[in-house]
């Protein structure tokens, strides 16, 4: 696969990078000589293109689309096209549901987040009908199958089988937040994204560095954050508010309120506000927020 050429070489490249290796540039020049083959090839009248097996067949593979995305092969001047493309298959083309197997599941929500829509990629795995994993638990499953869709005997090839249990990267990446920024996790960043139908999310991952925790609720009108950064990182969080009427408090102590710094707290920096959030600098430590709307 043409992708996977290019995905192992720009990963190599990038390892020669870090090491200081002479093969840097080589490999580098490789990879885009691979990446400009592959738009020439594939990408065609606005979406990447692949062999139909039906004259009528009209829609556009979403495995195509994901993986260029992923690793921004797509030219800037094409990229909202391309994306615009996939959004159709999805929502107009499959009524918000996926159409990847093991391959293009494992980036096709991420390049959703990427791109600021969480949301859908939380509509696709909540969905209860096929194919979905939502479908899955619908139809009794209680572990993952290796086939979307629900059979029995000898039709079905596994019905515990992780094959597309990749999903649960997006949960610690995004439900949870949870996102190294820097090589080893020496920078974190917590910004989750927060449903309208889920009110607890906890999560917990063991670095280099040590123990990082996110965890967050809603209660009536508040939300409440418990941060855990290991020593040895620093971490920025960003805390959701729509409303402009606020207070945000850390312990017990009132730190911001309509926008407005009432009080500075070692270990914790004040850095902007930006699309709806709350932007504050963290050094390692454990921190509790507490958002409350009026």
């Amino acid at each position: 696969c043409t992708w996977y050429f290019y995905h192992d070489t720009l990963l190599l490249a990038k390892i020669a990078q870090i090491l200081e290796k002479k093969e840097f540039e080589e490999l580098s020049n490789k990879a885009e000589n691979i990446k400009d083959a592959y738009n020439q090839n594939f990408l065609k009248n606005g979406f990447y293109q692949t062999p139909k097996h039906s004259l009528t067949d009209r829609t556009i593979s979403q495995t195509s689309n994901v993986l260029p995305l992923y690793l921004d092969m797509v030219p800037e001047n094409l990229n909202n096209v391309v994306f615009s493309q996939l959004l159709h298959s999805i929502i107009e083309d499959c009524d918000y549901h996926l159409d990847t197997g093991i391959v293009g599941t494992r980036y096709l929500f991420e390049v959703l987040s990427k791109n600021n829509k969480s949301e859908i990629a939380y509509k696709i795995i909540t969905q209860t009908s096929y194919p979905g994993y939502g479908y899955m638990i619908k139809e009794g499953a209680t572990t993952l199958w290796e086939r979307w869709e629900k059979l029995e005997g000898n039709g079905m090839n596994s019905h515990n089988h992780i094959m597309c249990g990749t999903v649960d990267t997006w949960f610690f990446r995004y439900l949870a937040g949870i996102m190294s920024t820097e090589r080893a996790f020496s920078k974190i960043r917590i910004k989750p994204y927060i449903p309208p139908d889920i009110d607890y999310v906890s999560a917990s991952l063991n670095t280099l560095k040590g123990l990082v925790y996110c965890s967050w609720e809603k209660i009536d009108k508040s939300l409440h954050l418990n941060i855990k950064i290991p020593v040895g990182s620093i971490s920025e969080i960003w805390i959701p508010t729509k409303s402009s009427i606020y207070k945000l408090m850390e312990g017990n102590t009132m730190i911001i309120k309509n926008g407005i710094i009432i009080e500075n707290i070692n270990g914790i920096e004040f850095k902007e506000f930006k699309n709806n959030h709350i932007i504050l600098n963290l050094a390692s430590g454990d921190y509790y927020f507490h958002l409350m709307i009026e």
